[in-house]
């Protein structure tokens, strides 16, 4: 999860359940709930899985499924053993993630964040999708993900970034207490294996809105 240091909360979130509650109710149809912006491919999404009501102003929990094709990630890679994430953002940002994210990302996303399965330690690795990249730049590393099915947690878009980050915890815990839908489990937790993916999904059309990228499988019955 990103550093909550990283979420500074103006003077304006005293209004925002005002605001947020003028907000249109979230009964999107799949293609409105692309987590891609619709200027570039999208992954096809099913229909919603589940939609949380809006309580106390905050924007509403949306559960959906979504196809994502192979791809290549272009990151820099963290253990998460005793992992001091100031240093680790400290380090991403002064190697010049962000602007690596800009220049070669497939997507519009800030960041993304691919957390990895790994025996008594865990992978936690900045970066973006990238398209046919051929060798990462010093400093970075290249890696290819399959073909997967992920459940995608997230929230109604808000009207700017910081409004977004401040989901991070509803949005994260939510991941973590997820069950797969009818006929799918969660993937395993093996060596390499993604555990969830986290979006910085900012500044689109639509607005902004953090999120979680869960795998799942189909359930095969044994015959």
């Amino acid at each position: 999860m990103f550093l909550d240091s990283r979420m500074k909360k103006p003077l304006a979130f005293l209004l925002l359940p005002l605001l947020l509650l003028s907000l249109p109710a979230c009964n999107q149809s799949a293609q409105t709930e692309s987590p891609i912006p619709t200027s570039t491919a999208l992954p096809s999404t099913q229909n919603t899985v589940e939609t949380e009501k809006k309580t106390m102003g905050e924007p509403a929990i949306i559960t959906y499924q979504m196809h994502h094709d192979e791809f290549q990630f272009l990151g820099k890679e963290y253990s998460k053993l005793n992992a001091d994430y100031g240093k680790i953002w400290d380090d991403f940002i002064n190697a010049g993630g962000y602007e690596m994210n800009k220049q070669y990302g497939k997507y519009s996303y800030d960041c993304m964040v691919v957390n990895h399965y790994r025996s008594l330690k865990g992978s936690y690795c900045p970066g973006v999708i990238v398209e046919g990249m051929e060798e990462a730049p010093d400093g970075f590393e290249l890696t290819h993900s399959p073909v997967r099915e992920y459940i995608v947690v997230t929230h109604e878009w808000v009207p700017t970034k910081d409004q977004a980050l401040y989901q991070i915890g509803r949005i994260d815990q939510a991941a973590d207490n997820l069950q797969a839908p009818a006929g799918y489990e969660l993937y395993p937790r093996r060596d390499n294996e993604i555990v969830k993916i986290e979006v910085e999904n900012m500044n689109t059309e639509e607005g902004s809105r953090w999120e979680n990228w869960v795998p799942i499988r189909k359930i095969v019955e044994a015959t």
